[in-house]
Parts: structure tokens; C-alpha cells; sequence
């Protein structure tokens, strides 16, 4: 899991991950903060697992609190973490 969002929710939910928050739990916390970029990122990120047919409209949502879509892609998606592996002394090859 990603280490960004459970950091998010041991901040903001004091508990350890995402798992250990329910959808209803995630849904009534972003809606009592609906300004709340974090709440909003926490839910999709949830819905992305668990109910990917509403996962779409609440991205949609999240990215209107965000000024780089591309840090909140790699936070859903947990991308980048592609790693620089010297391969025989004759150059580098970045492995994934």
C-alpha cells in the first residue's frame, strides 16, 4: 500500500491503513469536509478498490483540489517506483 495515504490516514483518521477504513466511514468524513483535498483523495483511493464503478466521478472531484494531477495519479496508482540497476559495468538500465 502506499506509504503516502496510509501516512494520510493515520494523520487524519488515526488508524494504521486504508483497510482499516470502512467506505461509509470515508464517505461521511469527506462529506462533514468537503473543502478538504485529503478527505477527498483518501475517498477515491478507496472507492478505486472498492467500488471502482463510483471510483471515476470522485477522481474527477479530487483533481479540482489538486494543482498537479500527475502527483495525485501517482498517488492512486502508486507509480514510480522504478529503481536505476547497473547492468555490467557497460551502462544503466532503470528497472521497475
Amino acid at each position: 500500500m502506499n506509504v503516502s495515504i496510509n501516512q494520510l490516514v493515520k494523520s487524519l483518521l488515526q488508524k494504521d491503513s486504508l483497510e482499516h477504513c470502512s467506505l461509509p466511514e470515508l464517505t461521511a468524513y469527506a462529506e462533514r469536509n468537503p473543502y478538504f483535498g485529503a478527505a477527498q483523495l483518501l475517498l477515491a483511493k478507496k472507492l478505486q478498490t472498492e467500488s471502482p464503478e463510483k471510483f471515476e466521478e470522485q477522481y474527477q472531484k479530487t483533481l479540482l483540489y489538486f494543482h498537479n494531477p500527475l502527483w495525485v495519479e501517482h498517488l492512486l496508482n502508486e507509480t514510480g517506483g522504478a529503481e536505476v540497476q547497473e547492468v555490467g559495468g557497460s551502462g544503466l538500465e532503470v528497472g521497475g
